[in-house]
């Protein structure tokens, strides 16, 4: 059970778990059809616990060593910008 805390700016802790770390604790709660019980052993919300559920195919095809799923993020406004920016970056 690894987790790295950080502090926020808000003063709060801030949790961050491996992939591993959330297919093992969807694996026990598959296991045991609980994700309370899963939550309590592994130290998470239940609501993590559904999360990570709802996005198990994702994660097992994810890479191990990753602790963000793809995709995740803030979204570019607008892609011409952004292709302008990058172009401007690289002169």
């Amino acid at each position: 059970m690894e987790a790295d805390a950080s502090q926020s700016h808000a003063g709060k802790k801030v949790n961050s778990y491996s992939t591993e770390f959330k297919l093992e604790a969807v694996r026990f709660a598959v296991e045991c059809s609980s994700n309370y019980q899963a939550a309590k052993k592994f130290n998470v919300d239940r609501k993590r616990i559904r999360e990570w559920r709802a996005n198990q195919s994702k994660l097992e095809s994810a890479s191990c060593k990753r602790k963000r799923l793809a995709g995740a993020g803030r979204k570019p406004f607008d892609l011409d910008i952004e292709e302008m920016l990058l172009e401007w970056v690289h002169e």
